[in-house]
């Protein structure tokens, strides 16, 4: 048999909610979780509150309505919750920054 390994979840835009609930419902399995965009209250009050992975949350800084959707969100999680907003004016920079962070926040929480 496998043994149980911590799970970690990466995901974007439209799937950002449903990872949260994933998340939310899997709590003892999941230890980190990444958002790229989304509107992530869209998995509701009820998921946001049983939130116990970590929320890493990821957008560019032109997307207002995510950023201020999780700063309203973030407010109904429990536990730690970071916001990261990504500056798309030069891609390159803003891939390998993305990239830290995400590899960063796994190695912390994993």
């Amino acid at each position: 048999s496998l043994p149980r390994l911590p799970l970690g979840i990466v995901a974007a835009g439209r799937m950002s909610p449903l990872a949260v609930r994933a998340a939310a419902r899997r709590d003892d399995d999941v230890r980190a979780l990444v958002c790229l965009g989304g509107l992530i209250d869209v998995a509701g009050r009820q998921s946001l509150e049983l939130l116990r992975a970590p929320l890493l949350f990821m957008a560019e800084a032109g997307d207002t309505a995510a950023l201020k959707n999780a700063q309203v969100a973030a407010h109904h999680i429990p536990g730690e919750v970071s916001i990261e907003i990504l500056d798309t004016e030069d891609p390159a920079a803003c891939r390998q920054r993305k990239n830290r962070l995400l590899r960063d926040w796994f190695v912390q929480h994993l």
